[in-house]
């Protein structure tokens, strides 16, 4: 009898996350829909979403948070992938000791850095041929266009804009002066 209700809290736990998993995807395609279409997007159930994250992670740590991404077959990957990279930007920064408000606009940058990609054509992704020249181009600005489209929302830091904007910028070479922008910059890049 033990050993079936473990197994069955077991099953409640994995539906619970399942579920905040779920609604988290759909909370950032409605975040990156409204920051299309407009820049009035009401995009605070992303930032609440972000604030119960955090306290989860807080409260009970940050370990099933990081099974999540296992969760993710038969989603769509791009939306996906900006869950994963909110969830890692969020343990990342706590157990780099970042406070709450810090870790809350690189949780909100990670879930949008990729917001720029609703500007490619779906097609593209479906199309299982090599991109053109000009379709890599294209994809390639995608950071460009996230920036654009999060600087004209007055909810939006300028901050979490620029994050969004150089998050694909490589890490400096070894023996050379070159350093990163900021520990955001560096979070952001390797939970991406």
């Amino acid at each position: 009898e033990l050993d079936d209700a473990a197994s069955k809290a077991k099953q409640t736990r994995k539906k619970t996350l399942l579920d905040w998993y779920e609604k988290a995807v759909a909370t950032l395609k409605t975040a990156q829909e409204g920051l299309f279409a407009s820049p009035q997007a009401d995009i605070k159930p992303l930032f609440r979403l972000v604030d119960d994250m955090m306290a989860t992670i807080r409260s009970k740590g940050h370990e099933p948070f990081l099974l999540l991404p296992k969760l993710a077959e038969g989603m769509d990957p791009h939306l996906a992938h900006g869950v994963n990279v909110g969830i890692l930007s969020c343990v990342l920064g706590e157990l780099y000791g970042l406070n709450t408000g810090q870790i809350n606009t690189l949780s909100v940058a990670g879930f949008l850095h990729d917001l720029g990609r609703v500007t490619i054509p779906v097609e593209w992704a479906q199309d299982q041929s090599a991109l053109s020249l000009f379709e890599r181009a294209a994809v390639h600005q995608h950071s460009a266009w996230g920036f654009l489209l999060l600087a004209r929302c007055a909810e939006i830091q300028p901050q979490l804009a620029l994050l969004a904007a150089y998050h694909h910028l490589p890490p400096p070479l070894p023996g050379t002066r070159g350093e990163w922008s900021d520990v955001f910059q560096r979070i952001l890049h390797v939970a991406d």
